[in-house]
């Protein structure tokens, strides 16, 4: 097999076709608006509004168009040419968003202790743990202090180690897991605060996922670890309701003063 990075950039990069622009992995929620109303947003919105805003692997920018909002600089930085191009065509009405190619491991282009709060969202689940490794010691020199990051990455190599077996419908990396996280970061000194071992749905009865969240903060000593066997059905929730309000039936011709 290619290193994980390579293929990586092959598939997201060159073979992947975008037309849908990212959208058709928001479906669970209906779209990506109801995915970051009702799962990104409740787990970050404490940590927001801030001044700068580094998000990770941002594709087309299904996320990357929320976050535009709650900060005075957002940079983005991605491995794929293709994705930073699409971007920039995309928000080039927006003065305050900064864009970076870069080599899917490290974060050159940023400058120590200037981020606020970093993201990644559904990108880096297909990482290996050389990667992530890289990333969290990267995180912790361009985090201001007291800065937060809100990783989401795989949790499949539990499971990969314990039943050879085990279904990986999501093309999740095999080596990387929670536990692992919380010791790269512990290694670069930073502190993992939450991590939640997320359901993707009830054919996952393993936690193929997790949402970690870490502070570069000397004065964090728990760390809070759960498992959320619920987590598709905030999908199913969001999904319900967006499709009960759309938008065609709230504003039909005649009342389209009112938007």
């Amino acid at each position: 097999d290619m290193p994980s990075l390579e293929k990586n950039k092959i598939v997201w990069g060159e073979e992947y076709d975008w037309s849908k622009k990212g959208e058709e992995w928001s479906q669970p929620w209906g779209n990506s608006k109801y995915m970051w109303l009702g799962t990104i947003l409740p787990r970050i919105s404490d940590l927001l509004p801030t001044k700068h805003i580094l998000e990770i692997a941002p594709g087309y920018g299904r996320v990357t168009q929320y976050l535009i909002p709650f900060c005075e600089k957002l940079s983005i930085v991605d491995l794929n040419k293709n994705c930073i191009d699409f971007c920039k065509k995309r928000f080039n009405s927006n003065s305050n968003i900064h864009y970076f190619q870069n080599d899917g491991k490290t974060l050159k282009d940023i400058e120590n202790n200037s981020v606020d709060f970093l993201i990644s969202w559904d990108s880096l689940v297909h990482a290996e743990k050389d990667v992530l490794e890289s990333y969290i010691k990267e995180s912790a020199r361009v985090l201001k202090e007291g800065g937060v990051g809100f990783i989401h990455h795989s949790n499949y190599g539990t499971h990969a180690q314990e039943d050879k077996g085990f279904a990986n419908p999501h093309a999740r990396s095999a080596s990387m897991t929670a536990e692992l996280f919380e010791k790269f970061c512990n290694n670069v000194g930073l502190k993992c605060i939450v991590q939640e071992i997320i359901l993707l749905g009830k054919e996952d009865n393993q936690g193929l996922d997790v949402f970690s969240l870490f502070t570069k903060n000397e004065n964090i000593n728990t760390n809070t670890k759960i498992i959320n066997p619920n987590f598709f059905m905030e999908g199913q929730a969001m999904r319900n309701i967006s499709s009960l309000y759309p938008k065609d039936k709230l504003f039909p011709e005649e009342l389209k003063s009112i938007k």
